[in-house]
C-alpha cells in the first residue's frame, strides 16, 4: 500500500456518498401459484428460488419472471432451499424428501426419502449431508446412499421442531417455549435459553456465531449470547403485536429484521436496539411473512408473504462509511483477513491494518475511515 492506494480511497468515498436512500415502502416483485414456504438467492444474485408446495420456482433476478418450475413427487410444503456456493447444485427439502437439483439441466442429482422421521432441516456437507429431525440428527453418506452416524438430541421429552442446523450445530425450539442449541456431532445441549412466554416461531443466527434470535408469538423478538454458558440474554425486543413471524441478521452492518403475522415489517439498529424503518404490506389484514432473505452486502431485502403467494423486495440501504470500508478492502483482498474486526467496529482496526500494511506503528499515516454517516 502507497501513496497510490490513498488515491484509490479517495475515489472510492466519492462513490460512497452515491448510495441511494432506503425505499419508503415494499414492492412486490412477484407471485405465484402456491403458498409460499421458503425463499433463497442465489451467491450470485442471478436468480431467487422460491419453494411452494410440492413446486420450486426459479425467478430471474432482473425481471422476477418466473424461468423454470420444478416438481417434487410428494406433495408436500418445500421448506429449505439451499443453494451451493459454486452455482453448481441446489437442495431442497420436505418433511419427507430431500432433492439435489443440477443448475445447469434443472434435474434430479440425488433424491433421498426417509419414511421413519419427518426432515426438518437440513445442510449439505461435501459428500454427505447433515439432517436434522425432532429428536435425532444423522449424517447421511451420498456416496454409499447410507445413513453413516446418528446422533440422538439429549433431554428431547417433547415435541420439538430443529430450525437451522450446520457442521457445528442444531437449533431446536419446543412447545415449553425455550430454543436449545445443540452440538451436531454429540448431539449434547449446549444451551437451553428460556425467557419467551408462547410458541417460538422462528430463529436465525448471526455470521460469527456469538448472537442468536428468536422470534415468538408472545411478540417479543430476543437476542442470546452464544459466547457465554449462563444462557445470557442480551435484549428482548417488543417487536409486534400478533407475533414475531421472522427474524433475519443483516451482516454489514450490524441490524435485524423482525416481520410479523399481520404484514409489518422492522428494520433495528443493533448498536442501541432502535427501530430504524416500519414497513407494511398494504392492503393484507393476515400477512403471514416468514420468508427474509438479504443481499451479502446488506443493501436489500426480499420476504415472502405466505397468505398471498407474494414475494415483495425494499432498498434496506447502507451508510456510506460502510461501503468506503467494504469496496476498499474488496479492492485490495483484504476483507477477509480484516472481516471479524470489520464487523464488530470499523472504527478500531487501525493497529490490525498498519500490521497488514507493513507501515510502522511510529509513522504518520491518516485513518483509513475518517468519513461518518453524515458528513
Amino acid at each position: 500500500l502507497d501513496h497510490k492506494s490513498k488515491q484509490n480511497l479517495e475515489l472510492h468515498i466519492i462513490m460512497g456518498a452515491k448510495q441511494p436512500k432506503p425505499d419508503v415502502e415494499l414492492r412486490s416483485i412477484a407471485s405465484i401459484a402456491t403458498n409460499i414456504g421458503s425463499l433463497a438467492l442465489a451467491p450470485d444474485l442471478s436468480f431467487i428460488a422460491v419453494g411452494g408446495f410440492a413446486r420450486i420456482y426459479i425467478l430471474d433476478s432482473d425481471s422476477y419472471k418466473v424461468k423454470q418450475e420444478l416438481t417434487l413427487r410428494f406433495h408436500f410444503q418445500v421448506q429449505q432451499i439451499y443453494i451451493e456456493k459454486d452455482m453448481s447444485a441446489m437442495w431442497t427439502l420436505t418433511i419427507k424428501e430431500l432433492v439435489k437439483w443440477d443448475l445447469k439441466s434443472y434435474s434430479k442429482m440425488k433424491e433421498i426419502h426417509l419414511k421413519e422421521y419427518p426432515m426438518q432441516s437440513m445442510h449439505p456437507m461435501g459428500d454427505q449431508v447433515l439432517i436434522a429431525s425432532e429428536a435425532y440428527a444423522w449424517m447421511y453418506n451420498l456416496l454409499e446412499r447410507r445413513r453413516s452416524t446418528q446422533v440422538v438430541l439429549n433431554g428431547v421429552e417433547e415435541t420439538r421442531f430443529s430450525h437451522k442446523c450446520d457442521e457445528h450445530m442444531i437449533i431446536s425450539t419446543g412447545y415449553k417455549h425455550d430454543v436449545r442449541v445443540y452440538a451436531s456431532t454429540t448431539g449434547f445441549a449446549e444451551h437451553v435459553f428460556e425467557g419467551h412466554k408462547e410458541a417460538i416461531q422462528t430463529v436465525d443466527i448471526n455470521y460469527n456465531y456469538t448472537i442468536l434470535a428468536s422470534g415468538s408469538a408472545d411478540g417479543t423478538a430476543k437476542l442470546w449470547d452464544l459466547t457465554k454458558t449462563d444462557n445470557h440474554m442480551l435484549q428482548s425486543l417488543k417487536a409486534h403485536d400478533q407475533g414475531v413471524a421472522g427474524v433475519k441478521f443483516v451482516v454489514f452492518p450490524d441490524r435485524i429484521i423482525t416481520t410479523s403475522l399481520n404484514g409489518w415489517i422492522k428494520i433495528w439498529n443493533l448498536e442501541n436496539y432502535e427501530v430504524l424503518q416500519t414497513l407494511k404490506v398494504v392492503n393484507e389484514k393476515f400477512a403471514n411473512i416468514r420468508q427474509i432473505q438479504v443481499t451479502p452486502d446488506g443493501s436489500r431485502a426480499f420476504f415472502a408473504c405466505w397468505h398471498n403467494r407474494t414475494i415483495y423486495s425494499h432498498r434496506i440501504g447502507t451508510p456510506k462509511s460502510y461501503l468506503i470500508c467494504m469496496r476498499y478492502f474488496k479492492l485490495n483482498g483484504l476483507l477477509g483477513k480484516l472481516r471479524n474486526s470489520l464487523f464488530r467496529d470499523l472504527f478500531s482496526f487501525d493497529s490490525e491494518w498498519r500490521k497488514i500494511a507493513g507501515i510502522k506503528a511510529t509513522e504518520d499515516v491518516e485513518p483509513i475511515v475518517a468519513v461518518d454517516e453524515e458528513d
